[in-house]
């Protein structure tokens, strides 16, 4: 996937690289050592966010990738780690604001990120968390599968829509992975203020599963006035697109 991304970064406009969480399968140290090699070789190549999901445990993620490594790209952090982060990302003249939530993040990370929403309200909004959308297209909620409220988390899907995504205009989109689905599940949602909310299901550990590891990108290529989005899933193992 790294390989794929450098090899790629002109061709296909590449401005950023949205990580979704679960970076390790058990979080052994083995696993952490890999993930901050990988990660880190974009470096000065293109900018990328780090989410932290439920298979990654907190004090294993704050020793990978602390605070220090990423202070000359990180616009605001919750709590001086890398775990709730804002970044500002500019294309052309549309200025957008990236966040990185925390697995089920608490009410105060929601307000934090309301805030910053305001102060910066000239910027579009995009939230990264690994859990967010079910497989059906719906908030995932309490009666779904692994549900972040009673798995090592705080407001599931549902809770963040209701408490933080649909009051803020800017919001423009919400990414999330954690359910396994073999397609990008798309649902676009009416906020309080009129604007529509685009909230995306990328997670394809079901077919990596099945077929032996695809390689799988999903590329978003926004229009110049930031507006609209197409998106793309492809293989860079099979080198083909992905249908299910």
């Amino acid at each position: 996937i790294y390989d794929w991304i450098f090899d790629n970064v002109e061709e296909q406009k590449i401005e950023f690289v949205f990580g979704l969480g679960d970076i390790t399968e058990r979080s052994t140290q083995a696993e952490w050592d890999r993930a901050k090699e990988a990660l880190h070789s974009m470096d000065g190549i293109v900018p990328y966010s780090i989410v932290r999901g439920n298979h990654d445990q907190t004090a294993g993620f704050k020793k990978t990738f602390p605070l220090i490594d990423y202070e000359d790209v990180i616009l605001e952090s919750f709590d001086d780690t890398m775990i709730n982060t804002c970044q500002e990302l500019i294309v052309g003249e549309i200025k957008y604001l990236i966040f990185t939530l925390d697995y089920g993040a608490s009410d105060a990370v929601l307000n934090w990120v309301g805030e910053l929403c305001d102060a910066y309200d000239d910027h579009y909004a995009i939230l990264t968390t690994h859990c967010y959308l079910f497989r059906d297209g719906t908030t995932l909620d309490q009666g779904d599968v692994c549900p972040p409220a009673t798995t090592g988390g705080f407001n599931n899907g549902d809770h963040m829509w209701d408490k933080l995504v649909k009051k803020h205009e800017n919001i423009l989109m919400v990414i999330s992975g954690h359910d396994p689905c073999d397609q990008i599940i798309l649902a676009q949602d009416e906020g309080e203020n009129g604007n529509i909310v685009s909230q995306l299901l990328v997670d394809p550990q079901g077919a990596d599963a099945q077929l032996g590891g695809l390689g799988m990108v999903a590329m978003l290529y926004f229009s110049e006035d930031g507006r609209d989005v197409t998106v793309r899933y492809y293989s860079n193992i099979k080198e083909k697109f992905y249908m299910g």
